[in-house]
């Protein structure tokens, strides 16, 4: 693995879903807290938005709305699904998503959409089940609200569902802006980088891809044995395959096989480097057997070609014995060297949902280190690992 991969790019998500680099949430925490503090002392924003007592110190971040401590508790009740409430005194980060949300909605607009800070008579907040149920009702099933639009006028009901219809808006927007905080891509092992990095480090990531690929185990197609035409790669298998093969691997699923370009066609990540190095097709021997496929079978008979695929990668059919498994002599990846590899016009940057195989278990010569899941000591959150969101020399 490269020494790069020991520097790695903290990174801290919002509620909403966007992710920060902690750098970044660090540089600017005391301004962002400034700006919630001033949106939390509007006048509107003062009296909890469900009980209406004064005070507020928590906020529920997605549905926008300013509580006091006893509801905000209240509210973690809830589930996420339905309120992510969260402290509104400075002892969270709160993101730039976050804030615009909370700046565009508050407590005002919330009574349009949810309706007054008035519960049924008898039901008080000393009451856990009682004031969750007037909560779902509030928030889930809109019932408060469908109440008072019935006992007013037509033309205030009407103005209020134009309310709702503004606030649809003002959501949409703020969910752009977010995402146009840094735009991200997406590795088919599931690391996040942003495309800023990406676009700097484009070639050396392919050189040291061509690299590994040029090696002379890694020349023969893992599949049909085809020599000299590997222009694919299973990702997530670490194996190297023909043109052929490749196409037939897109046809497992990639709950399976995730096979990828690579050719300088598509964005290959810190990640998948690493990946492709650490397994290539030698090792692969090991795990799944060597490339010959039954008698008569050949790619070109598309439905007994999966069905090899499949009993050599998921059934692990043709995997040699315990006993006759030896370490490989693997050639030693050369210093990356200068190609006439030019950026692409355009990349493939499709989010894809991962699910490994087994192979990430597999030991070879010497055990794999387990990723121990850390929290921030500002948030509790997690901090993603190494293998899940780095960025090398990046910086903002």
């Amino acid at each position: 693995m490269s020494s790069k991969m020991t520097h790695k790019q903290e990174l801290w998500r919002s509620a909403l879903g966007t992710n920060y680099p902690k750098e970044y949430m660090e540089k600017n925490e005391q301004r962002l807290y400034s700006e919630l503090r001033d949106i939390r002392a509007l006048p509107e924003n003062r009296t909890c938005a469900d009980c209406g007592a004064k005070g507020t110190v928590w906020a529920s971040v997605n549905l926008g709305v300013f509580l006091c401590m006893t509801c905000g508790a209240h509210h973690r009740s809830l589930g996420t699904h339905i309120s992510k409430p969260k402290g509104a005194t400075g002892t969270y980060w709160w993101g730039e998503d976050e804030i615009a949300h909370m700046k565009s909605h508050g407590n005002a607009q919330a009574k349009m959409v949810y309706g007054e800070p008035m519960p049924p008579n008898g039901v008080t907040s000393d009451d856990p089940i009682k004031w969750k149920q007037y909560l779902t009702d509030k928030y889930v099933q809109k019932s408060i609200k469908f109440l008072e639009l019935h006992t007013q006028t037509p033309a205030t009901a009407e103005s209020c569902m134009d309310l709702q219809v503004t606030l649809t808006v003002l959501q949409n927007t703020t969910d752009v802006m977010a995402t146009q905080i840094q735009e991200m891509w997406r590795s088919a092992l599931g690391t996040n980088y942003p495309k800023e990095y990406m676009e700097k480090n484009e070639q050396r990531l392919y050189n040291e891809l061509l690299d590994i690929r040029d090696l002379p185990e890694n020349r023969t197609c893992a599949d049909c044995g085809t020599k000299g035409t590997v222009l694919w790669a299973s990702v997530n298998l670490g194996v190297f395959l023909c043109m052929t093969c490749g196409a037939h691997h897109r046809s497992l699923g990639t709950h399976i096989s995730k096979p990828k370009g690579a050719t300088g066609t598509y964005w290959w990540g810190e990640d998948e480097i690493a990946h492709m190095k650490s397994h290539g097709n030698a090792r692969a021997k090991l795990v799944y057997g060597e490339s010959e496929p039954p008698n008569g079978v050949t790619p070109d008979d598309p439905v007994k070609w999966k069905q090899y695929l499949t009993d050599k990668y998921v059934h692990k059919r043709y995997a040699p014995s315990p006993d006759k498994v030896a370490t490989p002599v693997l050639t030693k990846t050369p210093p990356s060297t200068p190609t006439n590899f030019s950026p692409q016009s355009s990349k493939n940057t499709k989010f894809t949902d991962v699910l490994m195989p087994d192979i990430s278990s597999i030991q070879f010569d010497s055990p794999r280190t387990p990723t121990v899941e850390s929290k921030n000591e500002k948030t509790g959150a997690p901090i993603v690992s190494p293998t899940q969101d780095f960025f090398a020399s990046f910086g903002l």
